[in-house]
């Protein structure tokens, strides 16, 4: 019993900068923005998503039509403190490219949706 309490306490102890790795995490969660995007319409978790730079936030085509005053998800929300985001061309550029995918097929889905309301009872 003491010898786990032990190991919890060392295991937390580890500088939590050291244990984030921002590239592993970008391969395994920025894979298909598309079939996210989808996923999430289809459980009607309706939103956009963006991302924690230094002076401030940044969400991609968030200036489209309507689409300013949706709910927006950080995908860095977690881990911005340790890892700044610019100082990473390639993670910046990764997920920069996956909000800008992610939020354009949104507001297609929203698009779509409102059209087919639209049309739904026109005759």
């Amino acid at each position: 019993m003491l010898r786990a309490i032990f190991t919890l306490i060392s295991v937390a102890l580890v500088p939590v900068s050291a244990a984030f790795d921002a590239e592993k995490w970008a391969d395994t969660h920025l894979k298909s923005a598309q079939h996210q995007a989808m996923a999430d319409y289809q459980e009607g978790r309706i939103g956009l998503v963006g991302f924690i730079v230094a002076d401030g936030e940044e969400v991609p085509a968030r200036d489209q039509a309507g689409s300013r005053d949706m709910p927006v998800r950080m995908l860095n929300r977690d881990w911005h403190r340790q890892v700044d985001i610019q100082q990473h061309p390639s993670l910046l550029f990764r997920t920069r490219g996956y909000a800008l995918r992610y939020n354009l097929k949104m507001l297609q889905l929203l698009k779509r949706q409102e059209y087919q309301d639209r049309m739904k009872y026109r005759y």
